[in-house]
């Protein structure tokens, strides 16, 4: 393991594995902005700092049909409005400049995939990416890999199937979810929190 010590019983690596949805990027945000033009009533538009409880998004979007959702998650204009969380971009350079391998494991249909591909090669191009094609057996990432590593996704069951070492859940804002609502491991609020930034920065064998 070249790239396993330990500190204070602690495996450290050189390894990052992250979510792309909710994790990496706002798509909530990105999805309401999407939907709201689509909405005639203006009494019913959404404010765009929603949190959605569900990931069909029908606790804000009540009278939308859940196939509307998915066709905005196929569209090039969910991603036209996609934007990184504050201060990812920042930490993620950092990191990679500093040694570490970072990867992207996000699951999705082709078409979502090939415009996740399309939107970090933009966005984040010194990250590589492991697309999973969405199926209706299992929705998680434990057909990854994922040893001697520190992996981050906003979503419990995608981190409890996962093998990696070190596990963090992301609530932007602290929110609860449908998805991350039941952990008792690491979790993280934001990218711009310092304490945060401070432990991955440990975990890597980083200096920040």
């Amino acid at each position: 393991y070249s790239n396993v010590k330990t500190l204070k019983g602690v495996y450290i690596m050189k390894k990052l594995i992250l979510d792309f949805d909710n994790t990496l990027v706002n798509t909530t945000k990105a999805m309401i902005k999407s939907m709201n033009p689509y909405i005639k009533d203006v009494a019913q538009k959404v404010p765009e700092n929603k949190v959605a409880y569900y990931w069909s998004f029908e606790d804000i979007f009540p009278s939308t049909h859940v196939r509307y959702v998915d066709i905005l998650f196929n569209s090039q204009h969910l991603f036209d409005n996609l934007e990184l969380f504050p201060n990812v971009f920042n930490v993620l350079e950092d990191l990679h400049n500093k040694g570490v391998q970072i990867y992207i494991c996000t699951i999705g249909s082709y078409k979502n995939i090939k415009l996740k591909l399309d939107w970090l090669h933009k966005n984040l191009p010194f990250v590589d990416v492991i697309p999973i094609a969405q199926n209706n057996i299992a929705m998680n990432k434990a057909i990854i890999n994922m040893e001697n590593s520190v992996f981050i996704d906003d979503n419990t069951d995608c981190l409890n199937s996962s093998n990696s070492d070190i596990k963090i859940v992301y609530r932007h804002d602290g929110y609860m979810t449908q998805r991350n609502n039941v952990w008792n491991g690491y979790v993280s609020t934001s990218w711009e929190d310092k304490d945060f930034i401070k432990l991955l920065y440990n975990l890597l064998e980083v200096n920040d």
